[in-house]
């Protein structure tokens, strides 16, 4: 498995203007479908870096995303289960 940090994944979504970009981009397209996970503390990480910047929906939809994928599996299972995101409830 290829374990995404949370640097990764914030470029990745977030960061688009960063200069490494383009090379976090080629290696997102390029892994895809190889097994690639995070943990769901990583996941925690980058939906807050995005609701600190004022995108709550975007951080939501991420977070779910990310739970139900099958492309990038989130790490430990057992924290999955009993997840309740009330973010602003």
């Amino acid at each position: 498995m290829i374990c995404l940090d949370s640097d990764v994944l914030v470029i990745h979504h977030h960061h688009k203007g960063d200069v490494r970009y383009p090379t976090n981009s080629l290696f997102m397209q390029k892994s895809k479908g190889l097994g690639r996970g995070t943990t769901i503390y990583n996941l925690y990480e980058l939906c807050g870096i995005l609701i600190s910047s004022g995108k709550l929906a975007e951080g939501r939809a991420l977070f779910e995303e990310y739970v139900t994928s099958k492309d990038i599996e989130c790490k430990p299972k057992s924290q999955l289960h009993n997840l309740s995101w009330r973010v602003g409830a």
